[in-house]
């Protein structure tokens, strides 16, 4: 059995898990259930089971529903009933009300640690200069945070080799400009942007782009697409545990 909702490409079926939030203010209590069933005007779930926050839910009350699908999360409104099935408790929620469609490249920043080494690009770099060792923080779609060393400043270019990149398939190293830096109780952090392939032909008339072995190809259009893909997934399996 299954139910198609108009903006959804694909239909909900018994048994999908759904993210209830009580509203949208940062305390609100994020709750995680399971389509029971389906009826004319909504759907029967199971007893939401809280996962986070200090708003909680109220019989009657309007909630934030979280659909999770392979191409986006869609999140509606509705209205949750708590009702009465011969002693047993049935909980209802009245027919979605679509908000918006939340697209992956929405999910920008995710807090993951990976392995990461780095140098200095520049007008003298060369290929036998020091790789220093260090680990993200967080990480994007088309950027990291790492420590750094002090002479790693604002708009220094960097190559990278970063650990996740290679289990994803990305070929190394990239580039990446330097955007921030910033002290975290004591520790150097750099915040560092992917130049992208297509980002690169402005490099080329002051940069030795030549000395690393096809760096002009390794951040294209279909490497990105892997990273913003494992970010959105990331993101969804850290709600899921109530990591955000």
């Amino acid at each position: 059995m299954q139910l198609s909702i108009p903006k959804i490409p694909e239909p909900l079926i018994i048994w999908e898990k759904i993210e209830l939030f009580t509203s949208l203010d940062p305390n609100a209590g994020l709750y995680v259930a399971r389509i029971e069933d389906f009826v004319d005007d909504g759907m029967i779930i199971t007893q939401p089971e809280l996962i986070k926050g200090d708003i909680l839910l109220r019989d009657n009350c309007e909630i934030i529903l979280d659909i999770t699908k392979t191409d986006a999360i869609y999140r509606f409104h509705s209205v949750i009933q708590k009702q009465n099935n011969n002693g047993r408790p049935k909980y209802f929620l009245s027919k979605p009300s679509f908000i918006k469609r939340i697209q992956r490249r929405d999910f920008a920043r995710v807090v993951y640690s990976t392995s990461v080494e780095y140098t200095l690009f520049n007008e003298q770099y060369n290929n036998k200069q020091k790789w220093y060792k260090s680990y993200s923080w967080d990480i994007s779609g088309n950027g990291i945070l790492i420590e750094t060393k002090d002479f790693v400043k604002q708009n220094s270019l960097v190559l990278l080799k970063i650990k996740l990149f290679e289990e994803l398939g990305i070929n190394l190293p990239v580039l990446g400009r330097t955007h921030r830096v910033l002290l975290d109780n004591n520790i150097r952090l750099s915040g560092i942007g992917i130049i992208t392939s297509s980002e690169m032909q402005g490099f080329e008339k002051k940069y030795p782009l030549n000395k690393v072995e096809k760096l002009v190809y390794n951040f294209d259009n279909i490497a990105q697409e892997k990273l913003i893909k494992f970010i959105f997934n990331e993101q969804i399996d850290q709600r899921k545990k109530g990591l955000l």
